[in-house]
């Protein structure tokens, strides 16, 4: 569900003469994703194995370690923002703030390897939170009979945090990729290496170099800021360079 309200047409809304367009918007939405149509089924395997007498006989092992109370993945977000145009179309600015709530998060779970043959199985996860903004700018810089050359900037700032893992008597998931509560899904952790030149000969031996004794965080698993730059070159109708 959204919604749209061009602002500069209201009488009461200021007229400057760089201003085309003034429109603000806000939009909600929900929707959900469905774990693998095999996620949740345990199976086993036949295997040929050796009784104590040393006859070949059947035996089973376990095969795919499904997860019985496997849910569905359910999120919902609202965003709001606003567009202008300006200066006779010339430029056009873009801003949009969001944030997006998602429950029973689908991630996979590494399972140690005297399970058997499945390495990972999925997981529900308890709680998650996203938000952040977009700002995007477009501006024709030239425009003639035969040329006209388009720039477009945007950037984007991305915030995450997984507020409950849901899970009783765990701290976390994974080892040096983890989803740990208070710390972005997927983050990376790893042991702290420290080194000092003690007896100050300019190199760094074995014994100068500490690694920590635990894990810590080292960074998110997404980007948290990004940047792009685009042009478009054209020339007539004949072609152009993007």
């Amino acid at each position: 569900a959204s919604v749209s309200w061009v602002a500069s047409d209201e009488s009461f809304f200021p007229q400057p003469d760089w201003l085309n367009l003034f429109r603000v918007r806000a939009a909600w939405g929900a929707s959900g994703r469905q774990p693998s149509s095999t996620a949740a089924i345990q199976t086993l395997s036949v295997d040929a194995i050796a009784d104590p007498d040393d006859n070949i006989v059947s035996g089973v092992n376990l095969g795919a370690s499904g997860n019985v109370d496997l849910k569905p993945e359910k999120s919902s977000e609202i965003e709001t923002g606003f567009d202008a145009d300006m200066f006779g179309g010339r430029v056009g600015l873009a801003f949009t703030w969001f944030r997006r709530t998602t429950t029973d998060i689908i991630v996979n779970e590494p399972l140690p390897p005297s399970l058997g043959p499945s390495s990972s199985r999925s997981q529900n996860l308890g709680k998650a939170r996203t938000q952040g903004f977009e700002l995007g700018i477009g501006a024709t810089v030239l425009s003639t009979d035969q040329i006209q050359w388009d720039l477009n900037v945007s950037g984007s700032k991305l915030s995450s945090e997984l507020l409950a893992l849901g899970l009783v008597g765990v701290d976390f998931l994974g080892t040096t990729e983890r989803h740990a509560p208070g710390f972005p899904l997927g983050s990376s952790f790893d042991y702290p290496v420290t080194w000092a030149d003690a007896n100050g000969d300019g190199l760094i031996a074995v014994s100068e170099v500490t690694v920590g004794a635990e894990r810590e965080f080292i960074g998110p698993g997404l980007p948290q800021r990004e940047f792009s730059l685009g042009t478009t070159l054209r020339f007539g109708d004949l072609f152009q360079v993007y």
